[in-house]
């Protein structure tokens, strides 16, 4: 075998980044969501709390933080916004971290999610006669929403092309990723518009059965909620963030938690459904933990994605290099047939670094002839970081939905 080396320009490598979502919705059984409770400021074994740590992921490092959630939007806090029941989940009812098993998902979650949980004894009018409560993902209201991103009747709008919750108090609460412009939006990428938008990768949940109708807008939480264009075409519900007065009478929607796109964590918050979780049916671990449920009574409907990141080679051969070889083949052949067309055939290309050493192979599907006297182009594309894996629901059998 011979061996040959030529330099390769920068301006002849590109490299790409490809997102594969998966073709289906699947479900997430019960034993693959443990639930850990984090206990509130009230309860005397607060300080004591195993899970105390859990609260960060809220934002909320100390009282000072959460009573934020409590001093009115109009003096720079988040009471009567969407986040506001935060302070009464910090100080008397604690929250649930739900985490979904590492296993169950790829590189991270689709916006769109459906989750069922188990409850009792419910004091909320909605929830009392219920034995499961259902929350959806849903965005905030924001004055491009409803705004087309192209022209043309089927351009879609803003809502539709996020990857995550937009608003500026995702990063503001410190729940979703740090708004730093430049950064995070980066520079608008033309073949992936979410791009030109914040992503704190978190979606706020929502129950149609904890609302206030006078403050949505929209049909409700539950419509489509896994349709790919349900903003654009099924009038899909927006949450209000902020409002003044009474809940219910003027003006938002309180959320009931939050799930991070990237971690695969789920947040539970409101205290008309943390005190309701009807832990005496679950089928193992703890609320220390992680207490886990039978799929029936608990389960998550999600999507995931996987990236990968490849580059492509452009390599030209000029008239003048690769015309011999040394390898042995050669010799025999000309032995055998003094007609012997003693060309050169490439059929693997081997990159290397600066100082000589292998980082990647190529083995050719077919086999390149190189003529004297004349050039030869090719194209070598490989994967960087191992290409994009299975889909889960295909690894694991899980039910499927929307195929």
């Amino acid at each position: 075998m011979s061996t040959y080396s030529t330099p390769i320009d920068n301006r002849d490598i590109s490299v790409k980044k490809t997102k594969s979502c998966s073709s289906c919705y699947y479900q997430v059984p019960g034993d693959k969501l443990p639930f850990y409770y984090s206990k509130p400021t009230l309860d005397s074994n607060f300080l004591n709390d195993q899970n105390i740590h859990l609260w960060t992921s809220l934002g909320i490092y100390r009282l000072t933080d959460a009573e934020l959630y409590n001093t009115p939007y109009t003096s720079g806090g988040y009471k009567n916004t969407s986040y506001d029941q935060l302070y009464e989940a910090y100080t008397s009812t604690g929250f649930y971290t739900i985490s979904i098993d590492d296993t169950m998902f790829r590189m991270a979650l689709e916006p769109r999610v459906r989750m069922s949980l188990p409850i009792t004894g419910a004091t909320h009018p909605s929830l009392s006669a219920l034995t499961s409560v259902t929350l959806y993902s849903g965005l905030l209201k924001q004055d491009n929403s409803l705004t087309p991103i192209s022209s043309g009747p089927s351009a879609l709008v803003t809502a539709d092309v996020v990857k995550s919750e937009y608003h500026i108090s995702a990063s503001d609460t410190g729940i979703g990723q740090k708004r730093i412009p430049g950064v995070n939006p980066g520079a608008s990428e033309v073949d992936d518009p979410s791009t030109n938008y914040y992503d704190s990768g978190i979606m706020l949940l929502w129950s149609d059965d904890i609302d206030y109708s006078g403050a949505t807008t929209g049909t409700t939480w539950g419509t489509n909620w896994s349709a790919s264009t349900k903003y654009t075409y099924s009038n899909a519900r927006l949450g209000v963030f902020n409002g003044v007065g009474t809940t219910g009478t003027n003006g938002y929607n309180q959320a009931v938690g939050a799930i991070d796109l990237y971690s695969g964590n789920a947040y539970i918050w409101h205290p008309e459904i943390v005190p309701y979780i009807n832990t005496g049916i679950a089928t193992g671990g703890t609320v220390t933990t992680g207490l886990t449920f039978n799929t029936t009574d608990c389960n998550f409907i999600i999507k995931d994605y996987d990236t990968t990141m490849s580059a492509k080679v452009n390599i030209v051969l000029q008239p003048n290099q690769y015309t011999t070889t040394t390898n042995p083949s050669m010799a025999e052949a000309v032995k055998a047939d003094a007609d012997c067309d003693k060309q050169v055939y490439f059929d693997q290309v081997c990159f290397m670094d600066g100082e000589g050493r292998p980082v990647a192979y190529a083995s050719l599907s077919d086999t390149i002839v190189k003529p004297k006297d004349e050039f030869v182009s090719l194209a070598v594309e490989f994967t960087i970081d191992g290409g994009v894996g299975t889909e889960v629901w295909d690894t694991y059998s899980l039910p499927t939905y929307g195929c």
